[in-house]
């Protein structure tokens, strides 16, 4: 027996995130951790052998800390965009006496992708370095809490304000105060989340959409070893960066910033390829986890219509919403078998919903429905081996 378990929080609130929950033949995989604790910890339960956090948002990663805590030693492996790793290693080499250089300094996001990008490509392959050092985590926490003291009552280092050209390069962020709580509202959880995975002895596994879109080695990355557990689970748009803590970006305030807004990106959120027979990828189950479909256009040509069109079942994208940006995603399931269960999990109430989710009727299940007392609302879909997906649970109203 094949089962997938959308889980999430309290509605409404913060906690109303995504996880999901794969069990295939003794094999639990976690996708995502949900946005409360409750989530996490119900998560844990299950005995996920491997959890998968695509991206940083917090309804998908508030409740990865309690779910390492109650997986009770079965959990083996945490895999996390490459972004996370770099991002830390930068910040512990980033003190306040390097925070910024010079107050006219910028820097432009993509760029510092593009030199990730770059360097991620060279160090490919080579010596495995799956763990952040514990004097890493150690040195960013306590550069976190340093910045922007304050010596003699006036800052150093750096002037309170920003002028209007300086300030668009910072997203509208009006001093180098908030773009400093901008950056630790970011980092912190991650630190956190990394920091119980290697307490519980958890290997790291770190994953790039950019690896991937720059390897021509393979016509099918996420059939790869690189790309996860060929015949269990893979990445259907990532490989792996065993490398990553490698990768070297300038100290300073301006590239930490910068590296904040590259984990956050949806273009960048890891896919999750579940696979339904151990031989082949056909016939899985994807967990699109807000990802936008960008890579679609590189990925889609080698291979992935094939998979797509053999689906069983997949969430539904960015949680249902019609937003515009997941346009391709949407498409892409065009070619996608009538029979496709489509979960939509966590979300707004008050988003609009896609028509196309809509038009899915009887395959398609939210967890708006579930009652709001619990800890945690569930919806349930299973199968049988080589068969169709069968939703446990319909959604209870019209919508």
């Amino acid at each position: 027996m094949t089962e997938l378990r959308a889980v999430v929080g309290p509605s409404p609130g913060a906690g109303h995130g995504e996880c999901f929950i794969w069990s295939q033949q003794g094999t639990v995989v976690a996708v995502d951790a949900g946005g409360a604790r409750s989530v996490g910890t119900h998560a844990g339960a299950s005995g996920p052998e491997v959890l998968i956090l695509s991206h940083d948002d917090r309804d998908h990663i508030g409740g990865a800390v309690a779910l390492i805590e109650a997986s009770k030693g079965t959990l083996r492996q945490l895999w996390m965009p490459a972004e996370w790793a770099i991002l830390i290693d930068q910040i512990s080499r980033t003190t306040n006496v390097n925070l910024l250089e010079a107050d006219t300094e910028t820097v432009d996001v993509e760029s510092v992708g593009r030199e990730i990008s770059d360097q991620l490509a060279e160090l490919a392959g080579g010596v495995n370095a799956t763990s952040l050092p514990s004097a890493t985590l150690t040195s960013a926490q306590a550069n976190l809490s340093s910045w922007g003291a304050t010596r003699n009552g006036s800052r150093t280092g750096f002037r309170m304000r920003l002028s209007a050209s300086h300030r668009s390069h910072w997203y509208g962020a009006k001093d180098l105060d908030e773009i400093i709580k901008r950056v630790r509202r970011r980092a912190t959880p991650l630190l956190r989340i990394i920091r119980a995975a290697q307490t519980n002895k958890v290997m790291l596994r770190f994953f790039s959409i950019d690896l991937a879109l720059t390897d021509h080695t393979s016509g099918r990355s996420w059939e790869t070893a690189g790309a996860g557990r060929p015949g269990t689970v893979t990445l259907a748009n990532a490989l792996e960066a065993p490398r990553a803590v490698a990768v070297r970006v300038p100290p300073g305030l301006p590239y930490s910033y910068a590296l904040t807004r590259l984990t956050v990106q949806n273009r960048r959120a890891l896919c999750t390829l579940l696979w339904s027979e151990q031989k082949t990828p056909e016939g899985g189950v994807l967990i699109w986890s807000d990802t936008d479909g960008d890579w679609l256009r590189s990925l889609g040509p080698r291979g992935f219509r094939k998979v797509t069109a053999s689906l069983v079942a997949c969430s539904a994208p960015h949680h249902a919403s019609a937003n515009s940006a997941h346009d391709s995603v949407w498409t892409a399931l065009r070619g996608a078998p009538k029979t496709l269960v489509v979960i939509s999990a966590g979300g707004q109430h008050n988003q609009p919903v896609r028509a196309e989710y809509h038009a899915l009727s009887a395959n398609r299940c939210c967890t708006w429905c579930r009652g709001t007392s619990m800890n945690y609302q569930e919806v349930r879909a299973s199968m049988t081996l080589g068969g169709s997906m069968i939703l446990l649970q319909g959604c209870l109203s019209s919508h």
